[in-house]
């Protein structure tokens, strides 16, 4: 099984994202993350490591595992991330976007002579 260090720095390659963006986003110190890259330190505590995972939309087991989030987990993932105000107006609009869906849905089709 893989390390939480081999997976986040598998992670930064495959997202293009630096240590500081995850630093920032995560809530996890910069420094903790570069020790961590650096091999400074071979390990970090578990909701270190969590808030890692939900920065990339992820739990703790995918990330280190490798294995995809499905849709479902991602968005979740994502979801959780965010604020309250930001998580409601998504909320919000992806039901706009099904009632619209719906509703063109119901329409007869259009006579196109």
């Amino acid at each position: 099984m893989r390390t939480f260090r081999e997976a986040l720095l598998e992670k930064l390659e495959e997202t293009g994202t630096s240590l500081r963006q995850v630093a920032e986003g995560s809530g996890v110190s910069y420094e903790q993350l570069k020790k961590l890259k650096q091999i400074e330190s071979r390990t970090t505590n578990v909701e270190d490591a969590m808030k890692v995972a939900k920065y990339f939309g992820l739990t703790t087991e995918q990330l280190i595992s490798g294995r995809k989030a499905s849709d479902q987990d991602e968005i979740l993932g994502l979801l959780e991330s965010l604020s309250d105000r930001a998580r409601s107006f998504l909320i919000t609009a992806a039901k706009a976007q099904l009632a619209a869906e719906k509703s063109e849905s119901e329409q007869p089709p259009s006579d196109q002579e």
